[in-house]
């Protein structure tokens, strides 16, 4: 950047950004700040010196932003523009990951339409996956899902993996809650929660009363948290593995004889 500047007597447009509180536009909703557009500097390098080129991806994949407030968000609703609020945003995190995994051939859950605060919300699974523990990449995915059709997940499933640890999932059939913990680096674990091999419905998977979001009322204290998203998350049930390195380096989490989720070396 300092290099083309140094070497290109160029001008660019600073655009002034003025956020007013009202339509009265007497008010500032914040200070305001000076913003240069990205693609005007591609367009003052060096002709036939710089490579320049662009990505683009479907919305989905990585953009929704938690700008506004509640309020805020039905402002721009008003106006028939998407929200932006926290809860948006949070739902479009989860539908980016269970999309993610049905793409890899996994079957999980649509989302249904909800309203907390009078803002729309599709709320389907809630799936939450470190990228320490599957990778970041499709390829990577791939490896720690080698059986998609193995993998199935209710529309009202919580997922919830954490840790440093490498997790590969053979099998999972979850209706409910699942929380695993694999904090040890250099560990290797390998989940098998699906049915068993004589296709008994659900004998080896994970169901439990699992959670569920219930919207606030008008004027209802809540903490912060959930006050900023319209919605209070309610843990009935989770089954909650968590991985210690006393475990080993090769993990295997099962089902046991009693139907208890067991931890144990390969």
């Amino acid at each position: 950047f300092v290099f083309v500047f140094a070497k290109v007597q160029v001008t660019l447009c600073f655009l002034s950004l003025l956020r007013y509180k009202d339509a009265t536009r007497t008010t500032f909703k914040k200070a305001t700040r000076l913003e240069c557009m990205m693609q005007d500097y591609a367009k003052v390098l060096p002709a036939g010196q710089a490579r320049v080129g662009f990505t683009t991806s479907e919305n989905w994949i990585g953009y929704s932003p938690a700008k506004n407030s509640i309020s805020e968000g039905l402002a721009k609703l008003k106006s028939g523009v998407d929200p932006m609020t926290p809860a948006t945003a949070e739902a479009d995190a989860y539908a980016a990951n269970a999309e993610v995994l049905r793409r890899l051939g996994c079957s999980v859950g649509a989302a249904a339409d909800r309203t907390f605060c009078e803002i729309p919300v599709k709320v389907g699974p809630l799936v939450s996956l470190s990228p320490a523990c599957l990778g970041v990449t499709r390829l990577d995915l791939a490896a720690r899902f080698p059986s998609p059709e193995k993998i199935s997940l209710s529309s009202r499933s919580a997922l919830v993996v954490t840790g440093k640890a490498k997790i590969t999932f053979e099998a999972l059939e979850l209706d409910g809650a699942l929380r695993i913990e694999c904090p040890t680096p250099g560990q290797a674990v390998t989940v098998r929660l699906g049915a068993d091999q004589a296709g008994g419905h659900q004998a080896g998977g994970v169901v439990n009363a699992g959670w569920a979001l219930e919207p606030l009322g008008e004027g209802e204290p809540a903490e912060e948290v959930f006050a900023i998203r319209g919605y209070r998350l309610v843990k009935s049930e989770t089954a909650h593995v968590l991985i210690q390195e006393a475990h080993g380096k090769h993990v295997v989490v099962s089902k046991g004889p009693s139907g208890e989720i067991v931890v144990a070396p390969a």
